[in-house]
């Protein structure tokens, strides 16, 4: 019967572990990998660079001929003269005897129609420049939209480490007050203490109940934003258990703020480009465009008056007539000659635009992360201190507690130096936390989350 309970024991043991052992540890650089595979803004940037890809090859593909072929066979009425011409595409014509203007005429015309545009004045060629800028501006986009990304995690994944943290807090408070109560009930047994001490000790217990379940509920929920940026459910991953005190020594040194690599000012600096690549295919909108032409023709004959009662509909076709048309065109839009002005002023300002925007985005990430630097410097000197007044608070309750149990001090002194060493502990962690989120605003402004990879992984 023993043996029995034992194995039911162990299943329900079991059973108890198994969706923890499902659930997947991830470090912060398993998260980021995560999010990156297929959160949703990522695969739209992705897609706009591919499609931007594609108008490359597109806007490349307008130098070729452009060939159009036609052709009809109709029968229908005919009124005028015949000549042989080139139709354009899409009107097809009507063909006939003079001698037959009523009567129906038959009609076989087919062309083919070739023009090339082989000489642009540098049009087409900026065209495919502009194009490219456009790829470049897709890609810097996609690389923004991953550091936005890995930022945000980051930020969530630190807030997470945070509450996890204030959670312990409030539950060695907690304990803390409990074994304070055992203290008290055995003084209070002994006649050493009132028994006033006890409802104290429960009141300041159920207040660190509170906050412990507050502090719950906080953890909980930023797990829950954590798992929206992997696209992972909150219960099927649990996070590696990294020190949120960990080494201030990984942290880089302040130097000077490389900005040409940053994929923000990548983007910006792409828009200009392309503002001014913009810029130079207007100036040449005044040019004219100088095409070759080639073009072949089949006709056929209408039908004639008098002819034989039995010829068919198909005799008209028997003999046909062959046209051919080679040469060069010049076509020339005058009108650009009135508005050339206006359209060169209104990329030249487009190019002023896109010129504020990268200086503006320039001198916020210098901002940035020189306030950075500053925060971080004044942060580690706070930090030591913080470290240091947690420990002095840690001794000295430990010293205090002893003093009580032996009833030298009463408990109302008791608490007074266990609300400061409360205090010092939870200023120590919200010290570490300000500390992180400026070094991910420190990351965010290099583009570089390789030392947060190096403590957090």
């Amino acid at each position: 019967m023993v043996y029995k309970y034992m194995l039911m024991f162990c299943a329900v043991c079991l059973v108890g572990q198994a969706p923890l052992q499902a659930q997947d540890s991830l470090s912060l650089v398993q998260l980021w990998e995560k999010s990156i595979e297929g959160y949703p803004s990522l695969s739209a940037e992705d897609a706009a660079l591919q499609q931007a890809t594609i108008d490359q090859r597109l806007t490349r593909n307008q130098y070729l001929p452009q060939i159009q072929f036609q052709a009809q066979s109709t029968i229908g009425s005919y009124q005028g003269n015949s000549a042989a011409f080139f139709p354009l595409p899409g009107f097809f014509n009507v063909n006939g005897n003079a001698n037959s203007i009523a009567q129906p005429a038959s009609n076989l015309v087919s062309s083919a129609v070739l023009n090339w545009e082989f000489f642009r004045f540098g049009r087409h060629k900026k065209s495919v420049e502009a194009a490219m800028l456009q790829v470049d501006r897709a890609s810097a986009s996609l690389d923004a939209e991953q550091l936005h990304l890995q930022s945000q995690l980051t930020h969530a994944y630190i807030k997470l480490l945070y509450h996890q943290q204030m959670l312990r807090w409030a539950g060695t408070n907690s304990q803390r007050l409990e074994d304070l109560l055992e203290v008290t009930r055995s003084l209070a047994q002994s006649g050493l203490s009132a028994g006033a001490d006890s409802l104290l000790i429960k009141s300041s217990l159920l207040q660190a109940k509170a906050d412990q379940e507050n502090w719950d509920g906080e953890k909980k929920s930023s797990k829950i934003l954590l798992s929206k940026w992997i696209d992972t459910p909150e219960r099927s991953f649990v996070i590696k258990q990294k020190s949120f005190f960990a080494s201030l020594s990984a942290l880089p040194s302040e130097g000077e703020l490389n900005t040409e690599g940053h994929p923000l000012l990548r983007v910006r600096q792409a828009q200009q480009n392309y503002a001014e690549k913009q810029y130079e295919i207007a100036r040449r909108r005044i040019f004219p465009t100088v095409s070759l032409l080639a073009g072949a023709q089949l006709k056929g004959r209408a039908v004639l008056k008098g002819e034989g009662a039995n010829e068919s509909w198909s005799d008209a076709y028997q003999a046909p007539t062959h046209n051919y048309l080679i040469g060069l065109g010049l076509s020339w839009n005058l009108s650009h000659l009135y508005n050339q002005k206006l359209l060169n002023s209104r990329y030249l300002e487009q190019i002023n635009i896109q010129e504020a925007a990268w200086e503006e985005e320039k001198l916020d990430l210098n901002a940035q992360y020189h306030s950075s630097v500053q925060q971080i410097q004044r942060q580690r000197e706070r930090i030591e201190d913080a470290d240091q007044a947690y420990q002095n608070a840690l001794q000295a309750y430990e010293l205090f507690e002893v003093r009580y149990s032996s009833g030298l001090i009463s408990l109302t002194e008791l608490l007074q130096i266990q609300q400061i060493l409360q205090q010092a502990d939870k200023s120590r962690i919200q010290a570490y936390y300000e500390y992180w989120m400026t070094a991910i605003a420190l990351a965010d402004a290099q583009a570089d989350f390789s030392f947060l990879a190096e403590i957090f992984n």
